[in-house]
């Protein structure tokens, strides 16, 4: 088995755990036995996705449950899986419940391949223009020191051998390269209670396409609960923990507590302004149930589709916007360390007429 430093299970990818948990969600909606289908899928992936789910088939049939089993792996699964796993375990939607976080992490695993790929064409610009640069200022530069001028710029003293400059032409380029594969490597990672950990939360568009995923899964979980005749106090918080937003969890457990005391909904337009705002209103029209569902049911798919959108429009222009900005930055950097020795002696010959 493999196992992290610590000791504790390796943590999947977001993408296995994507695949993984859409085996799960057929099993479940199929009505198959769970235990012999997780040995099924464990021969299909390898490495740590294939642990895992070896480790769920044994917990199973060991007399866990599927919910016992998760919670039983502890870091190997982020949090924010075991609540979508209890949510369905109580709304008796399990399938769907799956489903809605397989949405979910699909989209942020698709985010992160289009992230990926958009960084290819700037670090390949990045480093013909250091490599050229590093030209520039140990071959090029070096020919303004026949003017012998007082105030030279400190670019055109530089002064570097063969083997300096080939090492100084490297060292940037690997560590880029470097880094980009470090980010590469922990963004994969599966952890974290929204979805996001810390290396991918700089990514453009990661928090646009975080908060519109956990937005709909916040209403499709809430109109699940709902719908399986769960009262809404109790509905609120689970459906806040389970959708992966940390921002949710608060107001909805506020919220639960005042209409649990008889407050109704259309008096919290403060507390509910804390909301998505879909839902927001669905909820301040204090609608009969079956209405309820219905437009939650409409926030929901809303939201799906401004995500899928939203990544849809990240895979053309995200690319095309870095190495956009890249080069004009490059453009900028050359044009100051061509021009600047220009300006000193056109600076020292103006000196020269005045006296």
């Amino acid at each position: 088995m493999s196992s992290s430093p610590g000791g504790q299970p390796q943590r999947i990818s977001l993408e296995d755990l994507a695949a993984l948990n859409r085996e799960i969600s057929a099993l479940v909606a199929s009505g198959l036995p769970l235990e012999p289908g997780l040995r099924q899928v464990a021969e299909e992936f390898s490495g740590p996705t294939s642990e895992l789910a070896e480790r769920l088939a044994a917990a199973m049939a060991a007399g866990k449950t599927l919910e016992e089993a998760v919670v039983a792996q502890g870091d190997a699964l982020p949090p924010v899986y075991r609540a979508v796993v209890a949510a369905g375990v109580r709304s008796g939607r399990l399938a769907a419940a799956l489903e809605g976080y397989a949405e979910t992490a699909g989209r942020m695993a698709a985010l992160r391949r289009i992230t990926g790929q958009a960084m290819v064409y700037p670090i390949i610009v990045i480093v013909v223009a250091w490599v050229m640069l590093v030209l520039v200022v140990t071959t090029i530069l070096p020919g303004y020191g026949v003017f012998e001028l007082p105030n030279q710029s400190w670019l055109t003293r530089i002064n570097l051998s063969g083997g300096a400059a080939f090492a100084v032409a490297l060292v940037v380029p690997a560590i880029i390269i470097a880094f980009a594969l470090l980010w590469w490597r922990r963004s994969a990672a599966a952890a974290g209670g929204d979805h996001r950990g810390r290396w991918f939360q700089w990514a453009p568009g990661a928090r646009r396409t975080a908060m519109l995923s956990t937005n709909a899964n916040f209403a499709d979980l809430l109109q699940l609960l709902i719908s399986c005749r769960m009262p809404l106090p109790e509905a609120l918080p689970l459906a806040a923990t389970a959708s992966g937003a940390p921002s949710l969890a608060a107001p909805a457990s506020d919220l639960a507590q005042r209409v649990a005391a008889g407050q109704p909904l259309h008096a919290q337009t403060a507390l509910l302004r804390r909301f998505p705002p879909l839902v927001r209103t669905v909820l301040l029209a204090d609608l009969p149930e079956n209405r309820l569902i219905a437009g939650l049911k409409r926030a929901r798919d809303n939201y799906r589709d401004r995500a899928a959108a939203w990544l849809t429009d990240m895979a053309v222009f995200l690319p095309v916007a870095l190495t956009f900005a890249l080069a004009i930055g490059v453009v900028g950097v050359y044009a100051v360390i061509i021009l600047q020795p220009y300006y000193t002696i056109l600076y020292e010959l103006t000196r020269w007429g005045v006296h």
